[in-house]
């Protein structure tokens, strides 16, 4: 059984030194194009050129620093809302349900405490990754976390990938391999593929929205993890909230609009890329 903590402060010191490297690149950049600029104005003697050259310095820089402050995020939460259609109920049965909230955070550190006291034989996991980089990561959690609920604690998962990688591929059908009747890699169509503009939408949506849903089959309960931002090669997402049981009894409109939307999706890959994927469990 895998035991774990929530490690805000190894989470947040993580964060801190990514955001060092991104602000070193940056500076480190910044160096250069001076550099560059000046080699070209005594080259060239313009300073029309070399204006232009500073320009793309500057944007290039605030890019970096922007990036390196978290304001990608932002702005993804700004411009990257769910669509209309996609909408959960206007958000509603967040405000009384939410059993708490991250604005960042880890499914192996913030996630697994909760999975692990629910989960049992009776139980599905449905995971949603893009590249299912929490699979090879070294020394994280997931991985381990994965196997140990089918190895101990005989649970059912379902794991949809929209794009994979090939190390994290290589995990994922080796675990298929190893648990054939309780795992099953579920591999989304690419979305340039799909007809229908909201199922298009639908699926390129999950690359970066990423719901974790479980339920006992015994006794009907369940739980549900949002990560609403999770982008490509990493192990932090943003804007999380976690349901417990007593909170999707209260109101489980969230849990049957994700199960919803995941079951269409797959529905739509089926039907468009039949061979793609295992259409069990």
């Amino acid at each position: 059984m895998v035991i774990m903590n929530t490690h805000n402060e190894q989470i947040e010191r993580k964060r801190k030194k990514a955001i060092l490297r991104r602000i070193i690149h940056s500076v480190l950049w910044g160096m250069a194009s001076i550099g560059v600029s000046i080699y070209i104005f005594t080259v060239t003697n313009d300073v029309f050129v070399t204006s232009w050259a500073i320009l793309v310095l500057i944007a290039w820089t605030v890019i970096f620093l922007w990036r390196s402050v978290g304001i990608d995020k932002r702005l993804h939460a700004i411009f990257g809302r769910f669509p209309k259609w996609l909408d959960m109920s206007n958000g509603d049965y967040r405000d009384d349900c939410t059993t708490f909230h991250r604005e960042t955070a880890t499914i192996a550190y913030d996630l697994i405490p909760h999975l692990d006291k629910f989960l049992d034989h009776s139980c599905k996991l449905v995971v949603t990754g893009n590249d299912c980089h929490a699979t090879i990561i070294p020394e994280y959690p997931w991985r381990d976390f994965l196997e140990s609920c089918l190895k101990d604690k005989g649970c059912h998962i379902i794991q949809y990938v929209s794009h994979g990688s090939h190390d994290a591929d290589s995990f994922l059908w080796n675990l298929e391999k190893k648990y054939p009747e309780q795992f099953d890699r579920r591999q989304f169509v690419d979305p340039d593929l799909v007809e229908d503009q909201k199922d298009r939408e639908l699926i390129k949506t999950l690359e970066v929205l990423h719901p974790t849903l479980a339920w006992n089959e015994e006794t009907g309960e369940r739980v549900l993890w949002i990560e609403r931002y999770h982008p490509n090669k990493s192990e932090f997402a943003y804007g999380c909230d976690f349901y417990d049981a007593k909170a999707i009894e209260r109101d489980s409109r969230g849990f049957e609009f994700f199960r919803e939307r995941l079951e269409r999706a797959w529905t739509v890959t089926r039907d468009s890329s039949p061979t793609k994927g295992s259409p069990s469990g």
